[in-house]
């Protein structure tokens, strides 16, 4: 991956900044484009002869096709919830903006995706949040990448950014996650390691790969 170019987008939410945290770490890329809606302050240890900024609008391909061109690799860690953005918030961001961003990285040539998805994802669903997350990957496994990676972890243990719900829900499953790590909950820093595990092992084209959470667990840690 000498010499690749990468883009993130989602960068500035808690699986986002953490991916970019160890991409800092890693040298894996020459350049790495950080895809968001607003410019912020980033960490003083990036690299800035590597770390960029770009300013997009998702509803317009030609902001897009602009930033990802040159890209190797796209990390996508895009999402909102519900509660923080009403029912068409939600569907927009978590659905209509990754895909917009897919496709363009398609067109543009971009040979490896990485979606942050979520467990139960599921198109079938009567659930607004799995059924959405599902139609989102049967949509990105028709785009036929070179190598599509789809990550469902469990709850992403956020730290300081967790709300009350997750705190308790992370309590509760503890003692399942002590015996099988990585299968009811994981932190946003393990699902980032995965994420640059698997871009770092592909030395030919994979398809379309599931990584449920306990193989997130197990790539974090190798």
């Amino acid at each position: 991956m000498s010499g690749a170019s990468a883009f993130v987008a989602g960068f500035t939410g808690a699986t986002g900044s953490e991916l970019v945290k160890e991409l800092g770490k890693s040298g894996l890329f020459s350049r790495v484009k950080l895809i968001g809606r607003r410019t912020v302050d980033l960490p003083d240890v990036l690299n800035a002869n590597i770390f960029e900024q770009e300013v997009v609008n998702y509803e317009e391909p030609d902001s897009l096709n602009a930033v990802i061109s040159g890209c190797n690799v796209g990390f996508c860690c895009l999402g909102t919830t519900r509660r923080d953005a009403g029912a068409d918030g939600f569907v927009k961001v978590d659905r209509d903006y990754v895909l917009a961003l897919a496709n363009c990285a398609k067109a543009q040539g971009c040979s490896q995706f990485h979606l942050v998805s979520s467990q139960g994802a599921d198109k079938s669903s009567y659930f607004l949040y799995p059924k959405t997350k599902g139609e989102v990957e049967a949509s990105l496994m028709d785009m036929k990448f070179d190598s599509l990676f789809i990550y469902r972890p469990p709850l992403i243990v956020r730290g300081d950014k967790a709300r009350g719900v997750e705190k308790v829900f992370g309590v509760l499953a503890a003692p399942v996650n002590y015996f099988k790590p990585g299968s009811a909950k994981i932190t946003a820093n393990e699902v980032a390691r995965a994420m640059i595990a698997e871009s770092k092992s592909v030395d030919a084209p994979v398809g379309n790969k599931l990584v449920f959470g306990t193989d997130i667990s197990k790539l974090a840690s190798s």
